[in-house]
């Protein structure tokens, strides 16, 4: 007969989502409960949940139980209690039945895993709802209280779930009453319902009531649940001092790299890059600027199947301040106010040098405008990708993301003031990563950082370069490649309060 510690250990072996529990998480199975699965949180009998505390409920009458095969070894199946179905296979990818499904919010509600090119260019994206249907999300967490924290625009930022699909979290973003604020909602939802990649935040629903009298507007987006890469970076520097500091694989700075750069190329082309041949802007395409590109607005997903290899998957998120690139307008004809006066927008020291002031701006309309004739463009966007990048082959480091920034300014220079001009941004041939890495990493950093736009390549060229480089450095096979620690980044527990145990 099995010992106890011995079945534990059978669990975990034969079911990988018992593996991927937050920090201070353990599991135990129920005699009482024909050897149900549950989880505990730091040895606490109250906090027991049948709810996988990071990947949430299984469907209706489904369960997870530890089972004792033919062959007499124990092992994990999910089991039906009703029809009595098993499966070994995690059954939360299921498609949620129809029955269960909001008419008007179908799309947040479907859990369809979109595995091609075909299927995101055929997926179809629901309408923008005309009427408010926040009543129908239940608030799990608040991220922003509405304070501008994350945005003068915003009413407030949440993780949220359907009462119906209880198993699935979706990020919901409220915009402000005022109508600059409901203006740019109708331009994020906009632009976030026509994109569909797999680098890219992925729209579920959204709403803009402007006949009641008070306007509302909220978009619901998908969640993230590894945190960000800044988040990464922060770990990373925390170990710094160790004796032996910890190093991002390179591996996972390829697949970082190569996923954001053909993201971008996307938001300009209209195509899928990486597999597409074709770098023009395709037929009935009008090209996005993302203008805010840095490692807070770079989002890790897990994979959809436990225990999985892969690296996690990067997203590029708030789309706040994106806006449409016309290829016929330019300058003062552009139509997004911003592009057409050349009022800076986006975070100073990600900016792309041509939309700096050197050294630095000396005066209030320095620190406005970018400089006579600069505005954001494809090329300034994959500058900023290539910024977020180094500073993944620099940590640990005591800069955490500022590793392309000069932090010494002058006397008598605001800090915030010197970062932001030219002076203090390293030059392109002082970015150099550390001898670790191969000189194809290198040589990549390099060709997307060119200080001269003219000389710096639009995203849809720099895959190809990047996919190059790639294949000769090695670094291709990204399931066998070193895996991130564990403790590299952070994993939440939003889904431990439901169906607690008795």
């Amino acid at each position: 007969m099995a010992s106890y510690e011995e079945m534990i250990q059978a669990a975990k072996n034969s079911c990988p989502e018992l593996g991927e529990l937050p920090p201070g998480w353990s599991f135990d199975f129920a005699t009482k409960e024909d050897n149900r699965i549950f989880f505990i949180r730091d040895g606490k009998k109250d906090a027991n949940t049948f709810n996988h505390p990071s990947r949430g409920p299984l469907p209706k009458n489904w369960v997870l139980k530890l089972v004792k095969f033919d062959d007499g070894i124990w092992k994990t199946i999910y089991y039906n209690r009703e029809t009595r179905e098993k499966s070994r296979q995690d059954i939360r990818n299921r498609e949620t039945p129809k029955a269960d499904k909001s008419k008007d919010l179908w799309g947040a509600s479907s859990s369809v895993v979109v595995k091609s090119q075909a299927d995101f260019e055929n997926f179809q994206r629901e309408p923008v709802l005309t009427y408010d249907v926040e009543n129908r999300f239940k608030l799990v967490h608040a991220i922003d209280a509405g304070d501008g924290t994350l945005g003068q625009f915003n009413g407030g930022v949440f993780v949220v779930k359907l009462a119906e699909v209880p198993g699935k979290l979706f990020i919901q973003k409220k915009f402000k009453a005022d109508k600059s604020s409901i203006d740019m909602a109708k331009t994020e939802i906009k632009l976030l319902r026509k994109c569909m990649h797999y680098s890219l935040t992925s729209y579920h629903a959204a709403f803009i009531d402007e006949k009641s009298l008070r306007p509302s507007a909220s978009l619901y987006i998908e969640f993230c649940d590894r945190g960000s890469l800044r988040d990464l970076l922060e770990q990373y520097s925390k170990r710094r001092n160790d004796r032996e500091p910890p190093t991002i694989p390179e591996a996972f700075i390829w697949h970082v790299f190569i996923g954001l750069m053909d993201g971008l190329a996307y938001l300009q082309t209209g195509r899928y890059c990486l597999s597409d041949p074709q770098t023009t802007v395709k037929s009935g395409w009008t090209p996005v600027l993302h203008r805010d590109i840095k490692p807070d607005n770079v989002l890790l997903r897990s994979r959809s199947t436990p225990g999985s290899k892969k690296y996690f998957y990067c997203i590029i998120s708030d789309f706040g301040l994106a806006c449409e690139n016309p290829k016929v307008y330019t300058g003062y004809q552009h139509p997004d106010s911003q592009q057409r006066h050349g009022t800076i927008c986006g975070t100073p020291v990600y900016l792309a040098p041509e939309l700096n002031h050197y050294p630095y701006a000396k005066n209030s309309h320095q620190q406005s405008y970018f400089p006579k004739g600069q505005f954001h463009t494809s090329k300034s966007d994959a500058w900023a990708v290539g910024a977020c990048v180094y500073s993944l082959a620099q940590a640990p480091n005591a800069n955490v993301d500022l590793c392309h920034i000069d932090m010494k300014a002058p006397p008598n220079v605001d800090p915030g003031i010197w970062m932001a001009g030219l002076a203090a941004k390293h030059k392109v041939g002082e970015l150099k990563p550390p001898p670790r890495y191969t000189e194809h990493l290198k040589n990549a950093l390099l060709y997307v950082t060119r200080e001269n736009p003219i000389q710096r390549p639009e995203p849809a060229v720099a895959i190809k370069e990047l996919q190059r480089l790639n294949k000769l450095s090695g670094w291709t096979h990204y399931e066998s490649s070193p895996p991130l620690p564990e403790w590299a980044t952070r994993t939440h527990e939003y889904f431990s309060m439901a169906e607690r145990m008795r």
